[in-house]
């Protein structure tokens, strides 16, 4: 069995200047037919089976998923029921239970209200900047689709700067353009009634609680086991899967496979890149997954 999971963010029509770029229903349903002739789509519930029993089918298999947990995604919940193709939707979960926007999140609108040259001036004047040349080379792997400005603020504020100093400065700034961050929350995400409805269609998993990178991270396990709980509990549904914030090498590593022990979780998803061979040893919680754009039938598409 080969598996090819394909990630996505931001839908819907409306388009900023940067920082955020939702994939249109258009685009979306143009790139399901396009992959829809290449692989036979697979569920949660299916894949879960596979990797519990050890035993997989012969094929080329492709797998949707949705990270973030945006109120957005509602709409192609409800397309992709009408049509019968699975998917899974990775909701973080202190949006939900606290009524506050992410950092990451809080980085995206800041951006598409705030050129980025003047967000770094920002930075450089309220924080302990410090960027190297091999700080770029990792962000450049990080962020591949961002021009080399954006990859240097997304890279400080996300791997550089402590805890304490990115929330800091991103909810300063955010505050000063969206002062009602409650309200801006509960548009922004999904509601309690969404998440049950999702995961009565045994679409839903988890992201995370905060959505930090977990590696290395104090906080890994008790984000993991509590995001988990709290989805469990609220939903009366058991979590089968784990979508890592920000997905990368810097954000995932051997240790945090450790901390599904005693859960429900069958598999995770990382964002490095390439198709999963299940001829072969494989680890089902560094899964491998792409961005829409590196799909067939994406913007960037240049073969798998």
């Amino acid at each position: 069995m080969n598996l090819l999971i394909v990630n996505f963010h931001y839908y819907g029509n409306e388009q900023y200047t940067s920082g955020i770029y939702p994939v249109t229903p258009e685009f979306f349903q143009r790139q399901i037919s396009t992959l829809a002739k290449e692989y036979t789509f697979i569920s949660q519930v299916e894949l879960a089976t596979y990797i519990q029993e050890n035993k997989y089918p012969e094929g080329n298999f492709c797998l949707i998923t949705f990270d973030d947990g945006l109120k957005q995604q509602m709409q192609v919940y409800n397309w992709l029921l009408e049509n019968k193709i699975p998917a899974i939707f990775y909701v973080p979960t202190k949006p939900i239970t606290e009524s506050i926007v992410l950092d990451v999140h809080k980085l995206h609108f800041v951006r598409a209200s705030i050129d980025d040259t003047d967000l770094i001036k920002l930075l450089k004047k309220d924080t302990a900047y410090d960027y190297s040349i091999e700080d770029a080379k990792k962000a450049e792997g990080q962020y591949k689709y961002d021009n080399d400005l954006a990859r240097e603020i997304k890279y400080q504020l996300n791997f550089k700067l402590n805890a304490e100093a990115k929330s800091a400065f991103i909810n300063s700034t955010f505050s000063s353009l969206f002062p009602n961050e409650e309200k801006f929350s509960q548009d922004l995400y999904m509601s309690e009634e969404d998440i049950i409805k999702i995961a009565k269609s045994n679409m839903l998993g988890s992201h995370g609680h905060e959505h930090i990178p977990l590696a290395p991270s104090p906080k890994a396990k008790s984000d993991i086991v509590n995001s988990i709980k709290y989805l469990e509990k609220l939903t009366d549904t058991p979590v089968l899967s784990f979508s890592y914030p920000y997905g990368s090498k810097a954000a995932v590593n051997d240790e945090i496979t450790e901390h599904f022990a005693g859960s429900n979780v069958a598999f995770a998803l990382t964002m490095w890149r390439g198709i999963n061979d299940f001829s072969g040893s494989i680890n089902p919680f560094h899964l491998l997954r792409v961005d829409t754009n590196d799909a067939p039938g994406g913007k960037n598409y240049k073969g798998l």
